[in-house]
């Protein structure tokens, strides 16, 4: 029977222990970054803010047609942004940068809540839109 030493552990094999294995990735031993990382993360972050307005919009939509005291008028259609104003511009890029990361179709059609806003609230959709572009290589106006 072996004689152990004191603490219960079998000796070292001759010449020592066997090397550490190499590190995985090179010599870093952290797998190499995408550069399309930050891009897709800024991506799904757009997206989650075009879901965000449009649910502030359709609550506030919803808001105000059952705090109305009287009867309601019958509307013709949805309404729609002015042509050329902040939020037909935001609408257009969110369209622009949706369709370049693939065009899913429930997003396309979140950017027409938009359309649905007063320009004075599309104003900072714009602008992190237009960022957005730009990592993209797009150009919104």
């Amino acid at each position: 029977m072996a004689q152990y030493p004191p603490g219960g552990f079998a000796p070292p094999p001759p010449g020592g222990f066997a090397p550490p294995p190499p590190p995985m990735y090179g010599s870093g031993g952290q797998p190499p970054k995408s550069p399309k990382t930050g891009l897709i993360a800024l991506i799904g972050c757009a997206s989650v803010l075009v879901v965000a307005v449009g649910a502030v919009a359709a609550g506030a939509m919803l808001w105000t047609s059952s705090s109305s005291t009287g009867p309601s008028p019958v509307a013709a259609g949805p309404a729609v942004a002015a042509p050329g104003g902040t939020c037909s511009k935001t609408a257009d890029c969110c369209r622009k940068i949706v369709q370049a990361s693939g065009g899913d179709p429930a997003a396309l059609k979140s950017c027409d809540n938009f359309l649905q806003l007063a320009d004075t609230n599309c104003s900072a959709a714009l602008e992190g839109y237009k960022k957005s572009a730009t990592l993209l290589q797009l150009q919104c106006d």
